[in-house]
C-alpha cells in the first residue's frame, strides 16, 4: 500500500509540475480564444474594408492616426505620443490580449476610443511579443523635435516589422530589433 502510494503521490507530482510548466510557456485558453477572435477580425478588416472608418471630430493627432492606419490596415499601428507608442480601437484590444496592457477607453464626443499604451523605451519587447503571436507591426515615429513643431508633430510610418524579423539572434529580449 505505501509503495502504492508513493507511485500516485509521484505521478501527481508530476502532472502538476507539467501543467505549471505548461501554464508557464502559454497563455490561458480564454486569451487564445479571444486571440482567435481578434485575429480573425483584423483580418476581415484589412480583407472587407479599404480604409478605416472616417468619423467626425477627431483631434488632429488621431486624424493623422486614420490617415496612416487607412495606409497599414494589415499591422498593428505603434503610434508615437510623447513618451509612448499608443494602439487604439481593435490594435489595442490585441495588443492589451496579447502584452497583458490594460485597455484604457477615451472618451471623446460620447464615443468610447479603445486604447492601449507602452512607453517608448520599452517597446522592443512588446513588439517581440507582438511578432510571436504572428502579427505584423508598424511603426509611426513623430519625425519633427518637440522644440520646433507648432501644433501636430509630423509623423511617418519609419517601420513595419513582420514575424520574419524575428531569427534566432533577435529572439532574446535583451537584443534590440
Amino acid at each position: 500500500m505505501n509503495k502504492q502510494t508513493n507511485i500516485i503521490d509521484f505521478e501527481h507530482e508530476y502532472v502538476i509540475k507539467e501543467i505549471v510548466r505548461l501554464l508557464q510557456n502559454c497563455r490561458p485558453f480564454f486569451c487564445e480564444a479571444l486571440l482567435d477572435e481578434l485575429r480573425e477580425q483584423h483580418q476581415a478588416l484589412t480583407d472587407d474594408q479599404p480604409t478605416f472608418e472616417q468619423e467626425k471630430n477627431l483631434s488632429p493627432a488621431m486624424q493623422q492616426w486614420q490617415k496612416f492606419k487607412n495606409g497599414y490596415l494589415g499591422c498593428i499601428m505603434f503610434f508615437r505620443m510623447g513618451d509612448f507608442y499608443e494602439t487604439f480601437y481593435e490594435d489595442a484590444e490585441i495588443c492589451s490580449c496579447v502584452c497583458g496592457l490594460p485597455l484604457d477607453i477615451r472618451n471623446k464626443d460620447n464615443e468610447s476610443i479603445p486604447l492601449a499604451g507602452v512607453p517608448y523605451h520599452a517597446v522592443n519587447g512588446y513588439l517581440k511579443k507582438m511578432l510571436r503571436s504572428g502579427y505584423k507591426v508598424a511603426l509611426c515615429e513623430q519625425v519633427e523635435s518637440p522644440r520646433t513643431a507648432k501644433g501636430t508633430f509630423k509623423r511617418d510610418m519609419v517601420r513595419i516589422l513582420t514575424p520574419g524579423t524575428l531569427s534566432d539572434s533577435t529572439k532574446d529580449d535583451s537584443v534590440e530589433l
